[in-house]
């Protein structure tokens, strides 16, 4: 028989038809399915051989005429040996004109993974065996066989299935050992993948993820133009070509975005600094990655090039990053498990697994690392912990803890992920321990991560996680859990700051500087003092002011101090506007809450990078000495690590702890308005250039400024309230009058007397109006009140400050009853201030040893409430004495008094005053008794409108039979008279009543003057 017929016999359609075309093909190079399908040939050829051979040893055995058959045998052997050597030569001519980089990918895969030709040989056979249905009849991949085929000895078949080697330990063939004490029993395999990608198909992005990192991926990619996957065949017939281009491998991607990420990093290094604007525009993003073992690379396409759109979407792909991670260090867990006994396919098929879930993990981060890049090139939208990471200089490794830690309670994949065994007891109990075992892949990583809970690391320091360090000394077993306000902002949920801290508010303001009024050398001092201060912040830290050996703090503190109203807080709004950051305001109440709260207050204004207003400092900062707040010192070690701009209110600067004063930058004071801001802060709040037709045009603007000394926030509700009437009285015309307006200004000012408490208050009730003086004394009056009205324009915008400090300071004069307190009342009311009376000599001769405190106590207590000094004196002498003592008293008081930046009043009934008295005074009025037409205006006055009067009533007869009265007395007379008319139920009060109290009142005098008059001759 010809072998012709012999190969129709033995050969199956396919190889005859391979055979057949040998010579046509010859010339052309190999490609991967046409190399297999040699190779399969070939081998089944080989398997024909090895057949024959063995049945014709069985037919030799059984037939005794053997002659024949060796021949016949014979032939076939000649036959299948020269089709053998003839697919050989085929295959040798072929792959010799395959250049080395497009040779067959088995080819190249056997030489990286270093097999030998025996084991090569076992992988083609392989593959064939499971790719060639020819070869079913003879091959099961049975290791005995198999070693046997390929003619390798027992140590060689040992060596080509430890699980050590890459082959076995990368997946590409696996051992189904099914009896564990026979390794020739066990079956050798080949996942379909690698059967896909060897037979030169292109694999499909989630087949080509489960060889990733393999010999066999390595190949692939070496491919020009190769990026060792395709897309569904319905999106792949889709692809345009400049689609196709953007396609970029998952080396090509992740060196790129690594590349970009270490030049942002150099630069940083480079600087030596933090500047916040320039990190927030330069700093690349470490992305976060989506979950590999549940997303298909088909979903991620196209959406995965768009830019993140919201916060959710971004931590989406974080937490399935996070329960990918989950995944492969379970995997890791239960492959080195010494319980869980795995045989070696078990062990190969985890490693596998983990090898696709690696892979996975690296394609999804370079594609989460370009949407990243293509969020923040848009400059549009950026997911909040990206925004906060640039801003608080947050580290890669850190952002996967706040990821973790806010996955832990909110993520289903992350929940999925962790399972029913021992690791889902992390929802309960987050240790750093968990968080390093999840985020580390090895040992030397976790210790060297260990430094990211430290007290003094970002997270901690910041507030942003706690370390629960109470229960253990072992910083693994610290629990660890995320603050509520960190969450709900990673998240993107906007919970008002005032829900979660009582007394704070986080706003944008919309005040401008050129609404705040304030001298303008003060104004542009605070403006200079901040509006440079990144860039300020930026030159200190490189000249190296940022160590602790320079400075306690790397922010900016100002303190703004004065009385209220004098637009602290309006100048801190305007400022935060100037520089456009958001203001948190924290009031007092928020000290009362503990420290912890208000390092959250802290966290927040760093979060927001907002400027950080503490109104009523002293609360937090007050005084240790008074032993009031015993948080002061956690208080200033949140100032020290605060590197923003601080901004702190208080009316009370003395009370401040000494420790805050000297980390104060720039204090200013904001004293009450001169006459001038006056009128500009009216002008402010009676928006004229809006709608001037609601304010009367008789409203005379200088004249409330000049009238009434009210501070801004004052002015500012005397507005308010003089609308109030306006509309009362007519709610469809509305128009404010200037009546309505200077009522609002005295009820203001009565408001503010009537508040400030204190020993010895007279709130004054008097005005000019009902002072009955002669018009040279009334002129100096209204001088002192004109005066102090203009002192601080004077002092403040003219310069006068810097020569000599100057007061209001006034003394009257006058005898008994000439109306000195009265004087000194209706100084208090046209001023807005109410009255401190004191007696001088009590001050400078009781208890001597204790004078100076208690003068300096009167002062102080003067300026802290606005209070006018009213001091009473019998006598105008304060010469020196024989007692040493009461002499430096007086000197002590008269200091005090010259330098006194307020208003004092001395009152005496002396007749004469001593030049060593009269120097230290600006104003000085001398009263004297009223004439007739003055007595006249007195007892009229001093008799309400209210009383009923009888017609007989003459007031200029009694002003002319008691000559002698001071309008004290005539008070007295009036007021007896009007007493006895109650007491007898009379209806009116009649002229002989007033008479009978005159005459009373006359006796009274004369008794007194002769009780003086004997005094001063016994002393005499």
């Amino acid at each position: 028989m010809t072998d012709i017929k012999l190969r129709e016999f033995y050969f199956g359609t396919s190889t005859l038809n391979f055979l057949k075309n040998l010579d046509k093909d010859a010339s052309e190079p190999f490609k991967d399915a046409s190399f297999v399908t040699a190779n399969e040939h070939l081998i089944y050829v080989e398997h024909m051989m090895d057949w024959v051979k063995r049945e014709f040893h069985a037919v030799y055995l059984k037939n005794d005429q053997h002659q024949q058959t060796i021949e016949r045998t014979n032939g076939v052997l000649r036959m299948l040996t020269s089709t053998f050597d003839q697919i050989q030569s085929y295959i040798n001519k072929r792959l010799d004109l395959t250049p080395e980089k497009s040779k067959p990918r088995i080819v190249r895969m056997c030489k990286e993974l270093e097999l030998t030709p025996k084991e090569s040989k076992a992988v083609m056979l392989v593959l064939a065996a499971q790719c060639a249905t020819d070869l079913a009849q003879f091959e099961n991949n049975n290791v005995g066989p198999l070693a046997k085929f390929c003619g390798m000895d027992a140590s060689e078949m040992l060596k080509f299935t430890d699980e050590q080697r890459n082959h076995i330990k990368q997946n590409l063939i696996q051992i189904d050992v099914s009896y564990r004490d026979a390794l020739t029993s066990s079956v050798l395999k080949m996942p379909k993948e690698v059967m896909t990608a060897l037979c030169g198909f292109t694999l499909s992005a989630e087949e080509f993820l489960k060889i990733d990192n393999t010999a066999l991926s390595k190949v692939i990619l070496e491919e020009e133009g190769s990026t060792g996957y395709t897309e569904s065949a319905q999106q792949s017939s889709d692809l345009t070509n400049d689609r196709q281009q953007q396609q970029m491998t998952i080396d090509q991607e992740l060196a790129s975005l690594e590349e970009q990420l270490s030049d942002t990093n150099l630069t940083q290094e480079e600087e030596g600094e933090f500047d916040l604007y320039a990190y927030m525009k330069n700093e690349k993003a470490n992305g976060n990655q989506d979950e590999a073992s549940a997303t298909k690379m088909e979903e991620l396409d196209p959406s995965a090039l768009q830019p993140y759109e919201n916060d959710i979407d971004y931590l989406d792909d974080g937490f399935q990053y996070i329960s990918t991670l989950i995944r492969i260090r379970k995997l890791e867990v239960e492959k080195d498990d010494p319980d869980r006994n795995l045989n070696s396919g078990e062990r190969a098929a985890a490693f596998a697994k983990i090898r696709e879930l690696q892979a996975k993990q690296r394609m999804l981060k370079a594609k989460c690392e370009k949407r990243i890049q293509i969020t923040i090139d848009n400059k549009g939208f950026v997911p909040r912990l990206e925004r906060l990471a640039r801003i608080r200089n947050l580290t890669p490794f850190d952002q996967k803890i706040l990821l973790c830690l806010v996955g832990f309670i909110i993520s289903h994949d992350m929940t999925v992920a962790l399972g029913n065994d021992q690791f889902r007891s992390w929802h309960n109990n987050i240790t750093v321990g968990s968080l390093l075992f999840v985020l580390c892949s090895n040992l030397k990583s976790r210790i060297s991560h260990r430094k990211h809970f430290y007290k003094k690391s970002c997270l901690v320091r910041d507030g942003m996680v706690y370390v629960d360090e109470k229960s253990t000394n072992d910083l693994f077993d610290c629990g660890v859990s995320v603050d509520r306000r960190m969450m709900d902002y990673i998240t993107g949920l906007d919970c008002e700051l005032d829900e979660l801290v009582q007394g704070s508010r986080l706003y944008k303001s919309n005040v401008t500087v050129d609404q705040v009024i304030l001298p303008d050398d003060k104004k542009q001092l605070i403006m200079d003092s901040t509006t440079h201060y990144q860039h300020l912040k930026m030159i200190r830290n490189r000249l190296g002011y940022h160590s602790d050996e320079h400075t306690s703090g790397g922010g900016l503190i100002l303190l703004f101090f004065g009385e209220s109203g004098t637009g602290k807080t309006m100048m801190a709004n305007a400022l935060s506007n100037h520089l456009h950051k958001k203001i948190l305001t924290v009031n007092y109440s928020v000290a009362t809450q503990g420290s912890n709260i208000l390092r959250f207050v802290f966290r927040e204004s760093k979060i927001n990078d907002a400027l950080l207003f503490l109104d009523e400092c002293e609360g937090f900062f007050e005084s240790r000495d008074k032993r009031l707040n015993p948080d002061v010192t956690g208080f200033l070690a949140e100032i020290d690590k605060h590197d923003g701009l601080i901004i702190m209110a208080t009316n009370r600067a003395f009370d401040l702890d000494q420790a805050m004063h000297r980390r104060i930058t720039l204090a200013v004071e904001f004293t009450a308005p001169d006459v001038v801001s006056r009128m500009n802060i009216w002008r402010e709040q009676l928006p004229l250039k809006v709608d001037s037709s609601w304010l009367s045009k008789q409203v005379d603007i200088e004249r409330l400024a000049m009238d009434y000394e009210l501070t801004g926030g004052l002015i500012k509700n005397a507005a308010m309230q003089a609308l109030g009437f306006a509309v009362a009285r007519d709610s469809q015309n509305v128009l404010v009058s200037q009546s309505d307006l200077e009522r609002a200004a005295r009820l203001q000012l009565k408001g503010i007397a009537q508040s400030n408490e204190f020993d010895r208050r007279i709130i004054p009730k008097r005005s000019l109006n009902d002072l009955v003086l002669d018009e040279d004394l009334l002129k100096r009056l209204k001088d002192v009140i004109e005066y102090d009205k203009v002192k601080n324009v004077l002092y403040g915008r003219w310069g006068f400050a810097d020569s000599k400090k100057g007061g209001t300071s006034v003394l009257i004069s006058g005898p008994p009853g000439s109306g000195k307190s009265m004087c000194a009342e209706v100084l208090g009311y046209e001023l807005g201030s109410a009255l401190k009376v004191v007696d001088v000599m009590s001050i400078i001769s009781q208890y001597t040893f204790n004078t100076s405190k208690n003068i300096e106590t009167l002062f102080k207590e003067a300026k802290k409430t606005g209070a006018i000094i009213v001091m009473e004196m019998s006598t105008g002498n304060m010469s020196k004495s024989s007692d040493s003592k009461l002499d430096q008293s007086i000197t002590n008081l008269l200091y005090n008094i010259e330098h006194y930046d307020g208003v004092i009043v001395l009152i005496t009934d002396a007749n004469s005053v001593d030049d060593m008295l009269l120097s230290r005074f600006r104003f000085v009025i001398q009263l004297k008794q009223p004439d007739e037409l003055q007595r006249v205006k007195l007892w009229r006055s001093c008799i309400p409108n209210q009383v009923p009067l009888d017609g007989d009533v003459d007031f200029k007869k009694l002003a002319k039979t008691f000559h002698r009265f001071s309008g004290g007395a005539i008070y007295s007379a009036a007021f007896r008279a009007c007493c006895k008319a109650v007491l007898d139920r009379r209806d009116l009060v009649n002229m002989n009543m007033l008479v009978e109290a005159a005459e009373m009142e006359q006796e009274n005098q004369e008794t007194n003057q002769w009780k003086t008059n004997a005094i001063k001759y016994i002393y005499s």
